[in-house]
């Protein structure tokens, strides 16, 4: 879970011309979502939820979080500002869904499971598309995520950045050298856990494969 500094917040919506309601509706989360961070009855939300605020108010993460004085600036870490030709309108971009994922199936080097076609996912503009990714999830693994089979989600490509607490990930496992699964798991106490709704949850070390970058946004495709 990620800690908002609840001025910024509000503040962002007012110059934004959203309510606590509506913004929680525009980012598809619950309709009390956003009133229930602003009362404190809500302590602090999971790293995609404010990914998807952060995009809709037009600010970064950071920023929300209180790691950034200026509301345009990139995480430190990427060591660049928002550039100038995402600075208007609502920054959405297309980019084609590179590759499915499931939790437990074998993959072979290089060869990717995304059907072919040019199928696009809507992403949040407040980072460069180079460093951004889509992918499909093709089974529920992380369906206790609130990231169902069918969802599409992009991916942050942030290889300098460190993980924090509640992070939701994009994780390459391997064994014996061999790409055993793509899965999406949450840092909790140094481990990556998966969730499903109806199995227990599923530990791995970060060292049994690598990240390849944090969830920040996610939709749904029906059919």
């Amino acid at each position: 879970m990620t800690t908002v500094v609840l001025p910024r917040l509000v503040s962002r919506m007012e110059e934004k011309g959203y309510t606590a309601r509506s913004l929680a509706i525009a980012a598809d989360l619950g309709a009390t979502y956003v009133h229930d961070l602003i009362i404190g009855k809500k302590k602090g939300m999971r790293r995609p939820a404010l990914e998807q605020i952060a995009a809709l108010l037009d600010c970064s993460a950071d920023y929300l979080e209180g790691r950034a004085d200026d509301p345009a600036a990139l995480p430190s870490s990427m060591g660049m500002q928002k550039p100038s030709y995402l600075s208007s309108g609502n920054g959405n971009a297309l980019l084609p869904i590179c590759d499915t994922i499931r939790q437990g199936i074998w993959r072979e080097a290089g060869v990717q499971a995304a059907p072919p076609g040019a199928v696009a996912a809507v992403l949040t503009g407040q980072y460069p598309p180079a460093i951004l990714r889509a992918y499909r999830i093709d089974d529920d693994h992380s369906a206790g995520l609130g990231l169902p089979m069918g969802t599409i989600i992009t991916v942050l490509v942030e290889p300098d950045r460190e993980l924090a607490e509640g992070d939701v990930v994009l994780f390459e496992r391997t064994i014996e050298g061999r790409v055993f699964e793509l899965s999406i798991r949450e840092l909790k106490a140094g481990t990556l856990i998966s969730k499903a709704l109806k199995s227990p949850p599923q530990a791995v070390a970060l060292a049994d494969g690598k990240v390849i970058g944090r969830v920040i946004s996610a939709s749904r495709v029906l059919g």
